[in-house]
C-alpha cells in the first residue's frame, strides 16, 4: 500500500511540473496517477464517487435448432455480441454522459473506442450502481475491457438495484 506521504509528494510534483513529467520522474504509470489523485480526493474529502451506469450490446447470432433449453456451442456463433453504447451519471450531478457506436463502427462490430471510454469511468469510480450490474452489464463491460486489452480498472464496490428489488419486492 502507497502512504499518503508518497501520494502527496506524487501529485504536489505533478502540480508543479504537469503529468507527463511527474509519469517520467517517479516510473509510474498514467493509472498509477489518476489512482493517487482519486485516493488523495477520498482522504480529503471522506466522501466515494458514485457513478451509476448502464450498457447496451448486441445480441449474438447463432445457429440452433431450437429455442427451448438448447446449449449454443462456439462452433454455432455467426456474429458474437458487442456493446453498441453506454450511458453514466455521477449520483447527485445532473449530468448525463453516454458513448454510442458511430454507423461505422457497428459495421466493423468495433466498440474499442467506446470501451476504453467507459473504462476511464470505472477507474474514476469508488461505487458503481446499476440495475442487474453484476450479472450483466460488469461482467460484459470488463469482458470488453479484456478483449481491447485494457488492464482492469481499480477496485469498486458495486451496488445492484436489481438484486435489492428482488429481495425486498415481490
Amino acid at each position: 500500500m502507497v502512504s499518503i506521504g508518497h501520494v502527496e509528494k506524487v501529485l504536489a510534483y505533478c502540480n508543479a511540473n504537469g503529468e507527463s513529467q511527474t509519469l517520467k520522474h517517479f516510473n509510474i504509470s498514467k493509472e498509477s496517477l489518476e489512482r493517487y489523485q482519486r485516493r488523495k480526493r477520498f482522504w480529503d474529502t471522506k466522501q466515494p464517487k458514485v457513478l451509476l451506469i448502464d450498457i447496451e450490446t448486441t445480441p449474438m447470432q447463432v445457429h440452433t435448432w431450437g429455442t427451448w433449453k438448447q446449449r449454443i456451442g462456439h462452433e454455432q456463433i455467426i456474429n458474437d455480441w458487442f456493446m453498441l453504447s453506454y450511458a453514466v451519471k455521477w449520483l447527485f450531478d445532473s449530468t448525463v454522459s453516454s458513448g454510442v457506436l458511430t454507423p461505422e463502427e457497428v459495421l466493423a462490430k468495433d466498440d474499442k473506442r467506446i470501451s476504453k471510454e467507459l473504462w476511464r469511468w470505472f477507474e474514476q469510480a469508488d461505487v458503481l450502481i446499476g440495475h442487474n450490474i453484476l450479472n450483466f452489464d460488469l461482467p460484459k463491460a470488463q469482458t470488453r475491457f479484456l478483449i481491447h486489452k485494457l488492464n482492469p480498472p481499480s477496485p469498486f464496490q458495486v451496488i445492484d438495484t436489481y438484486l435489492i428489488a428482488k429481495k425486498n419486492f415481490r
